[in-house]
């Protein structure tokens, strides 16, 4: 048994869950322990603890990573959405800060991803085209 394998998330099979009846609470409640877990096991953390410490030694570094591959991305989602919803007027409750970090968010995930995983990037970005396609449609449409 590899490592992979003996730490492992165990999750309810879809055959157990009855998907028709799933409200929100339940799907949130369904979806949440996979990150719960993630975020919890032992050796994802450690191995996550040496990866930050080699990447963030140099405090230049450190800072120039989050600026790049956080902060811009963000700043230039929320300034893009903003100026689309002046424009668009879409429903009027729109909240421009969440829908840039729901835009943004997928893309730092996905990159991270693929910094471990190369073959993932084709899947990723398509991924994400559908997803900003999905978004577009979902809150200007």
């Amino acid at each position: 048994m590899d490592l992979y394998e003996e730490h492992s998330l165990s999750v309810a099979d879809l055959d157990d869950i009855d998907i028709e009846q799933m409200d929100e609470d339940s799907f949130v409640n369904y979806l949440m322990p996979f990150v719960e877990n993630i975020l919890h096991d032992e050796i994802l953390k450690s191995i996550k603890k040496l990866l930050t410490i080699e990447q963030f030694r140099n405090e230049r570094a450190r800072l120039m990573y989050i600026e790049k591959c956080y902060e811009l991305p963000e700043k230039h989602t929320l300034n893009l959405v903003e100026r689309l919803v002046k424009l668009r007027k879409p429903d009027a409750g729109i909240d421009v800060d969440y829908v840039a970090k729901v835009l943004t968010f997928p893309a730092t995930n996905v990159l991270n991803r693929c910094y471990c995983d190369p073959e993932y990037e084709k899947e990723g970005l398509d991924f994400l085209r559908k997803h900003l396609h999905k978004a577009w449609q979902f809150i200007f449409e």
